[in-house]
């Protein structure tokens, strides 16, 4: 069994060896050591395309990427093109309501919530992205109006804050009856 060091003590003494390697050290070690490291293709182009588009989304990262082409090389070829179908609808059909920023489907510019009359146009809910909207109408508690900032300002970075939606926010404060 290997010792266990403190961090202080860790670096005055070497490492104990080890003689068994987990698999990823194994093959980190492996790859590290292959001179034609550069030369071996993992996936097709195809593979590694979608691998990379997917691994764009939020939360994901390389493997679940690989995960999700995968598990769509498996499906039958009609499920994929329907997965495909409903991506484009999505682009298609849902809008950007101008008040609030909520993404919607239907007509007009505004979403079901800020074209509803019932709504107390003089209360305002700043919330942070559009997945905070539902948890809050769920409760049926709250009777006003939402605007979505986009992000918070304390986790963005300075060139980040400018995407936020705060002129928006403004106009919206100084131009109606909230």
């Amino acid at each position: 069994r290997p010792k266990l060091l403190s961090p202080s003590t860790a670096t005055d003494r070497p490492a104990p060896s080890r003689s068994i390697l987990t698999a990823s050290e194994s093959v980190s070690a492996a790859w590290k050591n292959s001179k034609k490291a550069k030369a071996i293709k993992m996936y097709s182009a195809h593979i590694q395309k979608l691998i990379n588009l997917f691994a764009k989304f939020p939360t994901v990262g390389p493997r679940t990427a690989a995960r999700f082409v995968f598990y769509l090389l498996k499906l039958q070829k009609e499920e994929t093109a329907e997965i495909a179908r409903a991506i484009l609808d999505v682009k298609e059909k849902i809008k950007l309501c101008s008040f609030c920023f909520n993404y919607f489907e239907g007509e007009g510019d505004l979403c079901e919530i800020c074209e509803d009359p019932r709504r107390d146009k003089t209360l305002l809910c700043i919330i942070e992205k559009e997945t905070d909207l539902l948890p809050l109408e769920k409760t049926r508690k709250y009777q006003g109006r939402y605007f979505i900032l986009g992000g918070t300002v304390a986790m963005l970075k300075k060139e980040d804050i400018e995407k936020l939606s705060t002129k928006e926010l403004i106009e919206r404060i100084q131009g109606s009856p909230i």
